[in-house]
């Protein structure tokens, strides 16, 4: 239930407490997934996911209403740079090469075929930050095209 009403937003810009709360609600378990997805730590989610909904807040009149699920799209726009922003802090970016891992600790791709939902959510918070954040962008947002990896990684 990701879609925010036209006449919701009015409601929320004329400071109607109750309605945000609702919002909130709604949107909340949605929006600590994504950012658990970023950054691997629930805790970590649930703060960005707070920070965001005050920028959310704090910038309201600015909002431009376009369609019932823009208001979803901005405040997840908003998750997503705050979550990469914690990761830019952690400065914890190192990327190593699936051919420096041992034999054994090599996935096969035919293990993960019939994954459960909860079970990939658990394995992508176990990747090192870089890995999980372009998984993210890349498979899951789809923001980063294979151009753009390249071009990334050579500025390392």
């Amino acid at each position: 239930m990701r879609e925010v009403q036209l006449s919701e937003i009015a409601r929320c810009k004329s400071k109607d407490s109750k309605l945000v709360g609702q919002i909130f609600l709604r949107l909340h378990s949605s929006l600590i997934s994504l950012c658990y997805r970023y950054l691997g730590s629930f805790s970590d989610a649930e703060d960005v996911v707070m920070i965001s909904w005050i920028k959310v807040l704090e910038r309201l009149s600015d909002f431009q209403y376009e369609h019932p699920l823009s208001f979803y799209a901005w405040i997840k726009k908003i998750c997503i740079n705050e979550s990469l922003g914690i990761l830019r802090k952690r400065n914890n970016f190192h990327l190593i090469s699936l051919s420096d891992l041992p034999e054994e600790s090599q996935p096969h791709f035919n293990e993960f075929s019939n994954i459960d939902t909860q079970t990939l959510l658990t394995l992508v918070a176990q990747l090192p930050d870089g890995y999980r954040t372009v998984f993210n962008l890349f498979a899951i947002e789809g923001v980063i095209s294979k151009k753009n990896m390249i071009l990334q990684s050579g500025k390392d």
